[in-house]
């Protein structure tokens, strides 16, 4: 029997030993000498250093910011033609804009495009480049000058 102590209390304990092995019982020791072990004795693979793994590596943000967005809108003020069709840079911004409708304001990149009129049949009224440009938001009208279609600007300046 075998005194043990727990928490300040001694108890009286049974308590399995495990028996060792008597000198030169148990098979062979090593004694340290030998540089490799025998072919049949089991060898121990080496342990290696887990490694972290590798962070994707995310795009670097380009010098020069973005060409920021604007809001625009169109208002057909062209008595006289069927609902227009508009397009920007081969886009299709509004369909079906009636006489005196506005469309609601949709995002564009400023920069250079090209601005299109097709009627319901795909027949094109009025093509031409157009530059977007400023800190605003813009109201594009398309107005009846004689016997063509023009577009006036109503810059709406909303510099945040």
């Amino acid at each position: 029997m075998r005194m043990i102590r727990y928490y300040g209390m001694e108890q009286e304990r049974e308590m399995p030993v495990i028996p060792l092995p008597n000198p030169g019982e148990g098979g062979p020791v090593y004694d340290g000498t030998e540089e490799t072990p025998d072919n049949n004795e089991p060898v121990m693979p080496p342990v290696e250093t887990p490694q972290m793994p590798q962070l994707p590596q995310f795009p670097q943000f380009p010098q020069k910011p973005a060409r920021p967005m604007i809001q625009v809108r169109f208002v057909n003020a062209a008595n006289g033609y069927e609902p227009f069709t508009v397009y920007w840079n081969n886009r299709k911004f509004v369909n079906g804009l009636a006489f005196r409708e506005t469309s609601g304001y949709e995002p564009v990149m400023k920069g250079d495009g090209i601005i299109t009129l097709a009627g319901p049949d795909g027949y094109i009224y009025y093509q031409r480049p157009y530059r977007l440009e400023g800190c605003r938001d813009l109201t594009v009208v398309i107005v009846n000058t004689g016997s063509n279609l023009e577009l006036v600007e109503l810059p709406e300046y909303n510099c945040k």
